[in-house]
């Protein structure tokens, strides 16, 4: 298994998502970070992907997004709370039944100075 990104974008900025791609599970997953800090997106059950990635790229995680609940495969939301204390953020219309905050539709989250 690679703990290598699929692929790297950078904005002229400094924003950067890492993406990592599943094939077997047609999934991906992001690290979105910017001025040290970052949000796991969807994040895949494995997080030493995430874990390493934290860790090479001096990532403080300040939250896990969730778009929705996966039935398709097992998600690294709750080891990733638990490791880093991290908030699992999911729509408050998802019925998640996890310790997270119910985001409602529109809200903002706050990465870095300017994101």
């Amino acid at each position: 298994m690679s703990f290598e990104p699929t692929e790297v974008t950078t904005s002229p900025d400094g924003l950067t998502v890492y993406t990592f791609y599943l094939e077997c599970l047609a999934h991906g997953s992001y690290v979105i970070a910017h001025e040290g800090n970052a949000f796991i997106v969807d994040p895949r059950r494995d997080i030493g992907i995430y874990t390493n990635a934290l860790h090479n790229y001096g990532l403080k995680l300040k939250g896990i997004l969730e778009s929705h609940l996966h039935a398709d495969f097992v998600s690294g939301h709750l080891e990733l709370h638990k490791r880093y204390g991290a908030t699992i953020i999911i729509g408050d219309q998802a019925g998640a039944k996890f310790p997270h905050y119910p985001a409602a539709d529109g809200e903002v989250f706050i990465l870095s100075s300017k994101y």
